[in-house]
């Protein structure tokens, strides 16, 4: 498999793992680059490896990953190393509720992502302190759409500081974070006014 042939929009969902002793398992048999942007296949799928995608991360402008159960081996080294999303533009981040991604490897995969427009994330281990990370990073500088969904160690903390920084963003969505209230919300609302930005912030509880 080759960069050039690889699609500039992917997308992985429902990926579970494969017998334990089935070693025949070959990348192709699991991502298959294809004209539509989709890799969906069988129940051998097993997880997404970025660790073998990375050589061709630099052409992807959306990535979509829902309902990947399992993100690394136990056996293995993390595989959420940092990757060179150079092009992404657009990413939805939505793991199996049980996913075992932890906050650092969730950092090292975005804290490259420079030109991201739009952002998607659920059920991952996002903190106020790695949100501030990222924003200081310029990671969210090109940031238009923001979605939180069931982000549960996020407050009304990280979101200020989101809100406080120099970007585009022009709609921030927070849906059944536990530990963002309506006075957050109250609170955030008041910043836009103060800092006189274009910015729609909708929440919602579960």
């Amino acid at each position: 498999m080759t960069a050039q042939l690889w699609p500039t929009g992917l997308v992985l969902r429902h990926l579970l793992p494969p017998p334990p002793d089935d070693d025949s398992v070959a990348m192709a048999d699991w991502i298959s680059p294809t004209s539509s942007p989709v890799a969906d296949k069988s129940s051998r799928q097993w997880c997404l490896v970025l660790r073998l995608l990375q050589p061709h991360c630099s052409v992807l402008m959306d990535l979509e990953i829902e309902d990947v159960r399992t993100l690394i081996l136990s056996d293995q080294p993390p595989v959420l190393q940092q990757t060179q999303f150079s092009r992404l533009q657009r990413l939805k981040f939505f793991p199996d509720e049980m996913n075992a991604v932890t906050q650092e490897q969730l950092f090292r995969m975005l804290c490259n992502i420079d030109k991201l427009t739009e952002a998607c994330l659920g059920w991952c281990q996002l903190t106020d302190a790695s949100l501030e990370a990222l924003v200081a990073s310029g990671t969210f500088a090109h940031l238009r759409e923001f979605e939180l969904n069931e982000v549960e160690y996020i407050s009304g903390v990280g979101l200020r500081s989101l809100v406080a920084a120099d970007s585009d963003l022009a709609a921030l969505t927070i849906f059944g974070c536990d530990f963002v209230t309506r006075a957050d919300i109250e609170q955030l609302r008041e910043q836009v006014a103060q800092q006189n930005l274009d910015l729609v912030i909708r929440y919602f509880e579960l």
